[in-house]
């Protein structure tokens, strides 16, 4: 019997959690039409060793503007794409530091970015122990990153590439509880 009860409270994911959303949304009036559209997607294994997050957004964003003067009247379309693929990997030291590693890739038409791939590595200190993270979570985190760009036109500093360097430092909480949940950062 003791058995059974073990078998029962297997987690039968391992500690896997997948999300998928999306949105839609369209607006306007007789100068001005909007229509935006976006889906995410995440999978992650959070356990008191380790966090494995994996996540996907993508959106389109069509305005149309109408402008017109004395009977005449035009359009203004205009398009913006974003897309972000981003994994972050953390794996404890000890019950409250671990260190980090993250990367992404991102395309912004509205941000002038064909693409950017991006590399960090640094240390956390929760406040919580890890084996909490599921229900409590408040950390503080240390970032070194690496970010390689090219822009889909030239920049005002005449840049079609650049390779930028960067250090972060920020803090990030998230508590789970019966009644819903809260983060910050």
């Amino acid at each position: 019997e003791t058995k059974t009860k073990e078998m029962d409270k297997k987690d039968k994911w391992n500690n896997w959690v997948f999300s998928l959303g999306g949105r839609a949304r369209f607006t306007g009036d007789k100068n001005y039409k909007e229509k935006n559209l976006s889906v995410n997607s995440s999978a992650g294994r959070v356990t008191e060793s380790s966090k494995l997050i994996f996540s996907v957004y993508n959106s389109a964003v069509n305005n149309t503007y109408t402008i017109g003067d004395n009977g005449i009247k035009s359009y203004l379309k205009t398009t913006n794409k974003y897309f972000e693929a981003e994994q972050e990997y953390v794996k404890s030291i000890s019950p409250k530091w671990s260190w980090t590693a993250e990367t992404a890739f991102r395309k912004s038409s509205s941000d002038n970015m064909k693409s950017s791939l991006a590399a960090a590595a640094g240390i956390e200190y929760n406040i919580y122990p890890y084996k909490l993270s599921s229900s409590k979570f408040f950390a503080i985190r240390f970032m070194l990153e690496a970010v390689d760009r090219k822009y889909i036109e030239e920049t005002i500093y005449g840049k079609l590439k650049e390779t930028l360097v960067s250090s972060n430092l920020g803090a990030y909480a998230y508590f789970t509880q019966p009644w819903g949940n809260i983060s910050s950062s």
